[in-house]
């Protein structure tokens, strides 16, 4: 009687049944985000390390692999905000955050109302920060150097870029986190993404960063004064229930 063979399935291995972590890249829009914490009444929450922010947003089995920050400095403005924009981007690099720097560009300005003065007014605009930030996501998706990219901006500015990653690169998620408060402002990008999601006010109170950074024994980032006063009010309230 012949003997029956029965046929080997092959085992798998660990490579092949593990879960592939998927890469993950920030892409954070400053000054957007800035005047949405402003917006909040809340100038403590300025000190928040947008790295541990981002993580908040993760997926299972996904890690960051960078956090770029898009800004620029505000040379044409008052001493004290260029020590405080200069204090913050130092704390974001000792936390591992990649700063691109943009620029302030000065532009005159005709007032050309109904029975208007006719004068010439000076203003500045940020410039390049949206293009810098475009230009990463774009080139990011084109190099292959991220699965996941989350956007924090509500600038429909940004349309553009966004619309051409999801049409070229349909395996990449793009996924939007709007700024406090303007979740409402980016229909257009949320139609757009993979997924949307707004920052709430807790989750930028629970990711502020300590107060100091050294580095080799030397002071290299201190929070602005300003920057705590309404935390410690709060601090002081509940201390005194």
């Amino acid at each position: 009687m012949a003997s029956m063979e029965t046929e080997q399935q092959p085992q798998q291995t660990t490579e092949q049944i593990e879960v592939k972590t998927k890469r993950v890249q920030c892409f954070i829009d400053g000054y957007n985000l800035y005047h949405a914490i402003e917006e909040t009444g809340n100038k403590a929450l300025h000190w928040v390390d947008l790295k541990s922010l981002c993580k908040r947003y993760l997926p299972k089995n996904a890690s960051i692999d960078n956090v770029f920050w898009f800004s620029a400095k505000p040379s044409h403005l008052s001493r004290a905000i260029n020590e405080n924009y200069q204090n913050y981007t130092n704390a974001l690099t000792e936390c591992g955050v990649d700063v691109i720097g943009g620029r302030f560009k000065k532009k005159n300005v005709t007032c050309e109302a109904d029975n208007g003065c006719g004068g010439v007014f000076h203003k500045h605009e940020e410039k390049e920060s949206d293009v810098n930030l475009a230009i990463s996501l774009v080139s990011g998706a084109c190099n292959d150097e991220y699965d996941i990219a989350i956007i924090i901006t509500a600038d429909s500015d940004l349309c553009p870029p966004i619309r051409y990653v999801r049409e070229r690169f349909p395996n990449k998620e793009l996924w939007l986190v709007a700024p406090p408060g303007r979740i409402r402002r980016a229909t257009d990008l949320c139609s757009l993404s993979s997924r949307s999601m707004e920052i709430k006010k807790d989750a930028l109170r629970a990711c502020c960063m300590r107060d100091e950074f050294y580095k080799d024994g030397v002071l290299v980032a201190r929070r602005p004064q300003e920057w705590r006063a309404v935390a410690n009010t709060r601090q002081r309230r509940a201390r005194s229930r």
